[in-house]
């Protein structure tokens, strides 16, 4: 991947059938693109939305309310958040509640990280939440259809941030 070094990314942590432990190279979570694809009906490619980098897509249909994934990374307070980043919100930061927050900018360890806010464009809608007080990730209430790309709501607090 250009402008990633070699250290960046890590060998997929899945173990095939034979015992052995995948070859590939994955910059975007614990496991490679084909090992993400078939064991979570997931693909981290880039995002409709111009100028958000990459974004979380499904491979497979998700039901109503069915679980996407979790929302992993550094837990800190809202504290050592503003210590950080000061006024301005982290790129990868999940707030599921006022006690703390999740930092995912600094690890390799979820594809959810990559879900986009579908906020401005009126062709996008946000198809997925995260219930108040969750780390878990799960398909809006229509569900999610194969091939499409996974939005969810930031929150009125991270839009603020930004403004």
């Amino acid at each position: 991947m250009p402008g990633q070094s070699e250290r960046e990314c890590e060998r997929c942590t899945t173990t095939a059938k034979s015992g052995n432990r995948c070859r590939n190279r994955t910059c975007r979570g614990t496991v490679c693109w084909q090992h993400l694809k078939r064991d979570s009906g997931l693909r981290v490619k880039q995002s409709q939305i111009a100028a958000a980098g990459m974004g979380l897509w499904t491979t497979r249909r998700f039901k109503p309310n069915e679980k996407i994934g979790k929302y992993t990374g550094e837990r800190l307070t809202q504290e050592q958040l503003r210590e950080r980043y000061g006024e301005r919100r982290g790129e990868y930061v999940l707030c599921p509640n006022n006690g703390y927050c999740i930092d995912g900018k600094k690890t390799n360890s979820s594809a959810v990280r990559f879900a986009n806010d579908s906020r401005g464009n009126r062709a996008l809608k946000n198809n997925a939440v995260f219930k108040q007080g969750s780390d878990v990730l799960r398909a809006g209430p229509q569900g999610i259809p194969a091939n499409r790309e996974v939005f969810v709501s930031y929150g009125r607090a991270y839009w603020a941030a930004e403004e």
